[in-house]
């Protein structure tokens, strides 16, 4: 799978590997603390190097693991200020360990592995609003990291079934809405009866960001805020759904709500 998502941008590229660990439901991360970050262990692919043979080495350096690579999980790429931003993720087997190695550059970023909770890496990517403690540019930084952080553990969540999207449940989000109340994107299609948005700045895998409909209100709105009340899990499409609103709603009060577009895929509320 490959996800395009958020500014593209004519820049030199950069390509990283990135590797997936996981071990008795911790998953390995490298903490950044001069950012106050958490990444995925790897980095960028010297000249001549196959993205295999790169992230053996990267992931020995920074987390002192001999690997298998088992799997290619996903390829994003973005633009982030100075470059596009090629990322190869691949989840991994640990065969051995050795010495990690890092660079000045590391050294000086403060980076260090850790085994996770993965619960708790779910929520920290799950964190959409801008970190503005570092500047600009690594505002926008952290946005990508974290957009395709949110990307890695959606799609392990559907390869394990760790059912970890309740996560969302009760979270206070803002939204914009694209298709207000009373949108058709074809004359002959029924008009949407509730509004229906985005939550900026965090992207799902179909390379948009993450998707929700808003309850509270019959009149079209540009933008609104509440809580999430449910998640809807489709079984036949990338991404999952957020049902928003500042209200108890029943789940059949839900189903009927959303059911002018979920009718056409396979999918359940979680509540």
């Amino acid at each position: 799978m490959h996800v395009k998502y958020g500014k593209q941008l004519n820049n030199a590229v950069r390509n990283a590997v990135r590797g997936i660990v996981i071990k008795d439901g911790l998953i390995g991360m490298v903490k950044v603390e001069k950012f106050d970050c958490f990444i995925f262990p790897g980095g960028g692919v010297d000249e001549g190097e196959s993205l295999e043979v790169a992230l053996k080495r990267e992931m020995l350096e920074e987390a002192g693991l001999i690997v298998d690579i088992s799997k290619h999980l996903l390829t994003t790429e973005t633009a982030e200020y100075r470059f596009t931003h090629v990322n190869h993720f691949y989840l991994c087997e640990i065969i051995g360990t050795g010495e990690s190695c890092l660079t000045d550059i590391e050294i000086d970023l403060d980076m260090h592995f850790e085994w996770m909770p993965i619960n708790d890496m779910y929520d920290y990517f799950l964190n959409y609003r801008d970190d503005l403690r570092f500047g600009e540019e690594n505002k926008v930084v952290q946005r990508s990291i974290k957009s395709r952080g949110f990307m890695i553990m959606s799609l392990l969540n559907n390869m394990f079934d760790w059912r970890i999207e309740t996560r969302w449940l009760g979270r206070s989000v803002d939204m914009k809405f694209d298709r207000p109340v009373g949108f058709q994107s074809k004359p002959e299609y029924t008009p949407y009866p509730i509004n229906y948005g985005f939550i900026e700045n965090i992207y799902s895998l179909d390379g948009g960001e993450v998707d929700c409909y808003y309850l509270d209100s019959d009149e079209p709105l540009n933008e609104a805020s509440g809580k999430v009340i449910a998640v809807v899990k489709r079984f036949d499409d990338v991404e999952n759904k957020l049902v928003v609103s500042n209200k108890n709603h029943s789940k059949e009060e839900i189903h009927d709500a959303i059911n002018f577009i979920e009718q056409y895929f396979d999918s359940i509320i979680l509540m």
